[in-house]
């Protein structure tokens, strides 16, 4: 190590092995965890490859197989799952709970998604949506670079891709819906459109209730 390094703990084949330089009190269980640190600090990595790519970044937590594996440098960053947020590269104020959750997520910063493949995302690269907020199975699983969007329930906002300013509570509440803005749907597949034909476009629409809205386009 290059310089003092304080308060670290790594256990494991190739943990911490960087050429380390300042960085301080960092946990690293599982091979290859937090591999690649030099400087920064207080990370908690725990899992194969969890946060292996981070060079200077701090304050970030990776559990899991893959769990931040591409994060650089960047803080606040939160991952527990397998692959979660595993592409995120410099973006700050994630937090990917569940399986895959934000996998797919390179770009985008401040967004909380809890759930299996929550804001996970089917592109691979160039998706920044950003300050979007997913909780349950699949919520907003399909998004790429929509903004300020609010998803609560299973399959919530389940295909909305760019799409914004959205808020759907409920389950598959605004399902279909892809490039739809500034709706609100309260309710059991309240706003969820037909498959392949959700809403679209800036709606401006608020549906409460068991169902309504259900056929929307």
């Amino acid at each position: 190590w290059a310089s003092a390094c304080n308060g670290n703990v790594a256990l494991g084949v190739n943990t911490l092995k960087g050429a380390m330089d300042g960085s301080h009190y960092s946990v690293a269980i599982g091979h290859s965890a937090l591999a690649s640190a030099t400087t920064g600090g207080y990370n908690i990595a725990i899992g194969k490859s969890a946060l292996d790519a981070l060079v200077g970044g701090s304050s970030n937590v990776g559990i899991g197989t893959d769990a931040l594996g591409a994060l650089t440098n960047a803080t606040g960053n939160v991952a527990m799952g397998e692959a979660a947020g595993s592409t995120l590269g410099t973006e700050a104020n994630n937090t990917y709970i569940g399986h895959n959750s934000g996998r797919f997520m390179d770009d985008g910063a401040s967004n909380s998604a809890l759930g299996y493949q929550s804001m996970m995302s089917n592109i691979n690269f160039g998706n920044d949506a950003s300050e979007n907020v997913a909780i349950g199975y699949q919520s907003l699983k399909s998004i790429t670079d929509g903004d300020k969007n609010v998803g609560l329930g299973y399959q919530s906002l389940l295909d909305i891709t760019t799409g914004h300013r959205n808020t759907m509570l409920g389950y598959q509440s605004g399902e279909n819906s892809t490039d739809a803005a500034y709706n609100t749907a309260i309710g059991y597949q309240a706003m969820r459109g037909a498959s392949g034909s959700g809403l679209t476009g800036d709606g401006v629409n608020v549906a409460v209730g068991d169902s309504t809205l259900q056929a929307i386009t």
